[in-house]
């Protein structure tokens, strides 16, 4: 098994890369289906005759410990999730109930729960990648408003741009 999951070949490794994008991509965007679908999908297609030759009791430790591991990571998520809705209150001025209500967000907790090692690296790379375009939006921004300058100044000596 461990020689499979190492040296799986190409194949198993696009697997893996394949169902990782499907599965953040259904974090990210809350989609139920996409979850399910894609995980059965790997189970299927070949990884479920390498799993059932683990022994029963090795394979129910895991799971369990893989499920505490989720609930844990699920409580961290649901703590940052209602602190992004505090701040779009505070943008709005109001915070609906239906935000931070978790029974309207069951399928959202499950996923974490399920799928917490995709969910605790999109949380790390998602704030890397908006932690640098903080550090670089002056940068954008200058750039922008050279060009809307550049733009301004050619309407100034052009009328038909207006």
């Amino acid at each position: 098994m461990t020689n499979f999951i190492i040296f799986g070949g190409v194949t198993f490794w696009l697997l893996v890369a394949l169902t990782t994008v499907f599965i953040i991509t259904g974090l990210e965007l809350k989609e139920k289906f996409w979850f399910s679908a894609v995980l059965c999908g790997v189970l299927f297609a070949g990884l479920f005759r390498y799993i059932s030759a683990i022994e029963l009791t090795t394979l129910c430790t895991f799971g369990l410990t893989y499920i505490v591991i989720g609930i844990l990571w699920s409580f961290i998520q649901w703590h940052f999730y209602l602190k992004e809705c505090l701040v779009r209150a505070k943008q709005k001025l109001r915070l609906y109930d239906s935000e931070s209500d978790p029974a309207q967000h069951k399928a959202v907790i499950s996923a974490w729960v399920f799928y917490w090692p995709w969910s605790l690296v999109w949380r790390g790379s998602r704030q890397l990648f908006l932690t640098i375009l903080d550090l670089f939006s002056g940068v954008y921004e200058r750039m922008s408003s050279k060009i809307k300058l550049e733009f301004e100044g050619l309407q100034k000596t052009d009328t038909s741009l207006k």
